[in-house]
């Protein structure tokens, strides 16, 4: 959809970080919202923002997140991300001193680590080069869980076995 369509605010509610203001959102059979807190531990997201501490190290902040979700194994889980998205020699810089591209990449790995049952995107490519934005379809096509993934290069994303939702004029076409 294009800009202000709504994208995002949909995203948001997908993911229990604002409530809608009708209707409901179900997550397998239940209301996600009868226990939100649950919830948010089976979700991995990016947004615009990374949602990563600005003065932690990229260790750090995963190291929380992965905290956060009560994960076990958390250096293994760190180590094969970051690997995986070619991070691993940023590990110890503080968070504010990477590059767009490697904040993306970041935020990626931190949606990805904890293994999330439904992994939702917002514009997942911003400011990658092509190797990278490579990368991230691969992890895209190898990953179990259910990705929610809103872009607007919806053909790079139609390839992949995936339902397009058009968020154009104010209607929602599948």
């Amino acid at each position: 959809g294009s800009n202000g369509s709504g994208k995002t605010t949909l995203l948001k509610m997908l993911s229990g970080m604002i409530r809608p203001t009708k209707g409901r959102i179900t997550f397998g059979d239940k209301d996600i919202w009868d226990d939100i807190d649950e919830f948010r531990k089976k979700v991995g997201v990016v947004f615009e923002e990374p949602m990563l501490f600005s003065d932690a190290t990229l260790l750090e902040n995963l190291r929380f997140v992965m905290t956060l979700y009560g994960c076990t194994n958390v250096e293994a889980h760190i180590e094969k991300w970051v690997n995986e998205f070619k991070l691993s020699h940023q590990l110890h810089e503080p968070f504010k001193y990477l590059s767009r591209g490697e904040r993306q990449k970041a935020s990626l790995i931190r949606a990805f680590a904890p293994d999330p049952e439904l992994l939702i995107f917002d514009e997942p490519l911003t400011s990658l080069d092509i190797e990278s934005r490579q990368m991230i379809l691969n992890a895209f096509e190898n990953s179990t869980q259910t990705l929610v993934v809103s872009s607007h290069e919806p053909m790079i994303f139609s390839k992949r076995n995936a339902v397009t939702i058009d968020m154009n004029h104010e209607r929602v076409r599948l």
